[in-house]
């Protein structure tokens, strides 16, 4: 996407804004840093244009995703007594997939009287349903929301400027996906300037593990897979594994990047076992292994290099045949 589209985006989300004086901001389910920080950047954007917002998601997201706010601005859709009297317009950050926002969806799209998507991944129908912002190439929403700043000339304060630079660390894996780019890093160094240190946001996403996690960690890797020449690592996490340890699903996350350290692992995959009839699958791969294009098989999406899907097959009938046509995919890849 050149400059100029992205400008006659900007043009169109300004124009929306200008309509409405009372916004609710959603995400996907299980928000993460980059969905936190774009929205809580957004919420004192809208604040400083003498807006009045909340925001409202279907699951309440993890503190380590939250640190930087300052009061407390983070809902969900559960507290209903904060849903506006009056007309209100919605706005989705971080995601294109309407079925990925969860029950949010249901219960605030047919009161809104307008909604708008922001988002960097090219996914999902919602931009052909709905005015929008999307930019693939950008490498978090975050980045779309500082450029909203300076579109707008509005302050960035401290809070706000760790919450954007969270959203980049998170969905740049400490800038190194592909979609990395010098804007990427201007932004980072203007954030940095506001008073951001890195070293605490690095602490605050991936220093903050429990025993409980360790002890995951350790079943996890212990039960791990090499396939296909040891192209393909394969990682399973199952409630009765989440008993033994008395750690939750949350404290899974990242797992999934561990084999990817591994010179001749192409591809990560990870099952977690939500419940008996819910399988979460991630993906993660290096150089043009297209793993959103694979999930997309699956009706997931996500990056190139980054994705995932949802079933409701029991883990002993998906697992098999995910890997098949994973080995498959990898095989097929140039």
């Amino acid at each position: 996407m050149g400059p100029d589209n992205e400008e006659l985006l900007f043009q169109h989300f300004n124009e929306f804004l200008d309509h409405w004086d009372s916004f609710i901001l959603t995400s996907h389910r299980e928000p993460d840093a980059d969905a936190t920080g774009s929205e809580y950047g957004l919420y004192h954007a809208l604040r400083q244009l003498n807006k009045s917002v909340v925001i409202l998601n279907s699951d309440q997201p993890e503190s380590k995703f939250t640190y930087f706010q300052t009061e407390e601005v983070f809902h969900t859709i559960a507290d209903t007594w904060r849903l506006p009297q009056d007309d209100f317009a919605v706005i989705v950050l971080d995601t294109g997939d309407i079925d990925h926002i969860g029950i949010a969806a249901e219960i605030l799209f047919p009161r809104a009287k307008g909604v708008f998507f922001i988002d960097h991944h090219n996914i999902g129908k919602a931009k052909d349903l709905y005015p929008s912002l999307v930019a693939p190439d950008r490498a978090a929403t975050s980045e779309l929301i500082y450029e909203f700043y300076v579109n707008r000339g509005l302050e960035i304060t401290t809070d706000v400027a760790f919450a954007l630079f969270t959203g980049l660390v998170f969905d740049t894996g400490s800038f190194v996906y592909p979609k990395t780019s010098t804007k990427t890093f201007a932004i980072a160094q203007k954030l940095m300037e506001l008073g951001v240190k890195p070293k605490e946001v690095h602490s605050q996403l991936y220093e903050q593990l429990t025993p409980e996690r360790l002890k995951l960690l350790a079943e996890v890797q212990a039960g791990m897979e090499l396939i296909l020449d040891d192209k393909i690592a394969v990682q399973t996490v199952t409630q009765d594994i989440l008993h033994r340890t008395g750690a939750t699903m949350s404290d899974s996350d990242n797992m999934i990047n561990y084999p990817l350290k591994c010179k001749s692992v192409l591809v990560s995959i990870f099952f977690k076992e939500l419940d008996k009839d819910s399988i979460k699958v991630s993906l993660r791969s290096k150089g043009n292994y297209d793993v959103g294009a694979f999930a997309q098989m699956w009706n997931g999406g996500g990056h190139s290099n980054a994705a995932g899907f949802q079933s409701n097959e029991g883990l002993d009938q998906l697992k098999p045949k995910v890997l098949s046509k994973l080995c498959e995919f990898v095989q097929k890849t140039p």
